[in-house]
Formats: structure tokens, sequence, C-alpha cells
């Protein structure tokens, strides 16, 4: 009754104990899954090593080494035959708990793990009946533990199998590949496949270093799936957490104008893009699949180019934090404001704040507006030459 109310109350501590909740929250599956293991394999060690002691104890009536070798029992046998005139070797023997112990976890811990070297036997017929007890339960505990790691280790390796799929698949692209024309003068028919090919392979290989995801286009929610499970409170105040740093490179959108929950409306209709080394992004071609919008450097660099023409003079250099667009996103969409083009020279991630998420917000705050939002819009158009008298 006593160890049943004991085991109850461990089981208590672990389900509410704030520190081992906090521990689990905090650590990805897989670390707890290992540590899960590690635990189960040394409490059940202990276990079996006590046990195996204590049977010991009780074929000799006693831990001394008069009563230990001088009766049957698996000690005494051992150290007939392994340890008696070994100089600094264990002496398992009155209050030498310390050896005894761990001559016994030997013991377990080879039974458990298979080894089995067979140095330490039982001897009498309550020892080989209690040591095939243990044998079937530690026979059933190892099948357990390495089934649980094989999971684990699979959890830890989808991530490499899903870039060795992509790489293969990237493979059997390039392999259909035919040459451009080099005769033509046409500099879009001046493609190099092998080029292409290298720069695919290490759009992927970058991708899988320093991105969660798989694809250039996602969403929060699909970066994070976790987001689309959670209540719809706990999705603004999480999509907020993540991209408020991003929101706030925004005059008209940064903390400054907009209220938390007015962030998280922008953030949840936010997309996120990721674009490989040495690749041109073309504003006015986008314009029907994306749309118009703000672009916001997470990580890498990118230089803008004035117009569509690629021998146009790189106008700014961005880096991680800056954004592009803030001003010409207010321009109505019938003012050639939006053309040119982003031309990253590393492997970069954008937020993309959509054109129709920005005014939505400024439509619900007007102060916005008035005090951040129209002088961008104002500058915007000067710079167009496409000022006119407004109210």
């Amino acid at each position: 009754m006593s160890d049943h109310y004991f085991g109850q109350r461990i089981k208590a501590i672990m389900t509410s104990s704030t520190t081992i909740r906090g521990l689990r929250e905090s650590q990805k599956s897989y670390v707890l899954g290992v540590i899960q293991f590690i635990f189960l394999i040394v409490s059940v060690s202990h276990v079996f090593a006590c046990t195996w002691s204590f049977v010991a104890f009780m074929e000799a009536q006693g831990l001394s080494e008069e009563a230990l070798l001088g009766s049957p029992n698996w000690i005494g046998y051992w150290y007939e035959g392994n340890a008696k005139n070994v100089d600094g070797g264990l002496y398992p023997f009155g209050n030498n708990h310390t050896d005894r112990y761990v001559l016994s976890l030997f013991w377990a811990i080879q039974t458990i793990t298979s080894i089995g070297y067979g140095n330490i036997s039982p001897l009498t017929r309550a020892e080989w009946w209690i040591g095939c007890v243990l044998q079937l339960g530690a026979g059933i505990m190892w099948t357990y533990v390495i089934g649980g790691l094989v999971g684990v280790v699979d959890s830890m390796t989808d991530r490499s199998a899903t870039y060795k799929a992509r790489m293969d698949q990237a493979n059997d692209l390039i392999g259909q590949f035919t040459e451009g024309d080099n005769n033509s003068s046409n500099e879009a028919a001046l493609v190099n496949k092998t080029v292409v090919g290298k720069r695919i392979k290490h759009f992927i290989s970058r991708q899988r270093d320093l991105s969660r995801t798989n694809c250039y286009s996602s969403s929060l929610g699909e970066m994070f799936p976790v987001v689309d499970t959670l209540p719809p409170e706990l999705q603004q105040l999480s999509t907020v957490l993540v991209l408020k740093p991003y929101l706030d490179t925004v005059p008209y959108l940064s903390s400054q104008h907009l209220d938390q929950m007015e962030q998280s409306r922008v953030a949840l209709e936010c997309k996120l893009f990721e674009f490989g080394i040495g690749e041109r992004f073309f504003l006015k071609d986008h314009l029907h699949d994306i749309g118009r919008g703000v672009f916001v450097l997470r990580d890498g660099t990118a230089m803008t180019i004035r117009s569509s023409n690629l021998s146009s003079a790189a106008s700014r250099l961005l880096s991680s934090g800056d954004a592009f667009g803030t001003d010409q996103v207010l321009l109505s969409d019938d003012i050639e404001g939006s053309r040119g083009a982003l031309h990253f020279l590393t492997f970069t991630k954008i937020i993309f704040i959509p054109r129709d998420a920005i005014l939505s917000a400024l439509a619900r705050n007007p102060t916005a507006w008035k005090e951040s939002a129209r002088w961008r819009l104002l500058k915007a158009l000067i710079l167009t030459g496409a000022a006119k008298k407004t109210d």
C-alpha cells in the first residue's frame, strides 16, 4: 500500500511540477524523447541492481564476508572466481555498499542491453528463478527503448530525408534541361543549364541550412503549423510577436501608430518568401500573383534596381531589417511607381506585407494615415513626378 502511494505521489509530482512542465514545454520533442529513455534505462537498471543484490543478501542472510563466502550465492561465487586475488578489485562485502552496487549495476546493464558477458551468473535455485524474471522484464523494456529511440531518430532525420528527396527531384529536373540558344541575341535566351542547375541545388541546400520551410512562399501558419491550431486570440498574439520587429520598420504600421491588435491583423496577412543568391525579382511581373506590398528583409542582402532594365544602376543596398516599397505601395494602381526589381546577393528571407492589409489598417486607424502615411504618399508622388493637387 505504501509503495502504491509512493508511486502515485511521484506521478503527481511529475505531472504538476511547474519546473518539469516548463522543461517539457521548452525543449524539442526529440530531446525530451532522449531524456525520457535515458531516465528509463537508469531507473530500471537501478531497480534491477538493487533486486539482484537483495537476492544475494537473502540467500546469505547477511552482507559480511563470512556470510557471503560461507553460503551459496552469486556474489560469493563471483568473488571466488574473479576478484579474490586481484589487487584494487571490487570488495563487495560489509559496508562497501558502492562496490556491491557497482557489481550489481554492471550485471543489470549487461542484462538489459543483452550483452551478457556471463562473468556474473546465478548460483542457487532462487537466483535462477529471479534472474529469469528480471531478464524477461529486461527484454521487454529494451525492446520498448529501442523502438522509442528509432522513433526519436526518425523524427530527427525527417528534415534530412526531405532534403535528400528534394535534391533527387532537382537532379531529375536538371537532367531534362536542354541548352539555351547561344546564337540568339535575346538575353533571355542565353541560359546556361549548368549555371541554372547549380543555382537550384544551392537554393535547396541553403534553404535546408537556414530555413524552416521547403518552399519559396509560405504563410506563418505553414512555417509554424501549430499557429493554425490555436484559438484566434493566441494566433494574433503569436503572429505579432514573431513579425512585430518587421512591422515596426514600416513607419505607419509601427507600434507608434498601431496597437498590438491592429498589428496582429496585419501580421496574419503577411507572406514569407525566400530567394536564392543571384536571383532577380521584378515587381511588375508579380502584380497578378502576389500583388503589391512592402518587402522587409528578415535575413540576407539585396540590391534595389530602379527599373526592369538589368543594366540599370543599383540605387540602394538592403540588409536584414530594411524595408522596400514603404512609400510606393501607397500610390494608386494607375501610377507607375512600382517599377524596378530586387537583386538578391545572398540567400534571403523576405516578409511581404500585402497592400490590401496596409490600406485596411490605415482605414481603421486614421491617425496613422494623418501622422505618417499621407506624408509618405506625398513623397512618393513627388518622386514619381505625379504630384497633384489634393485636399
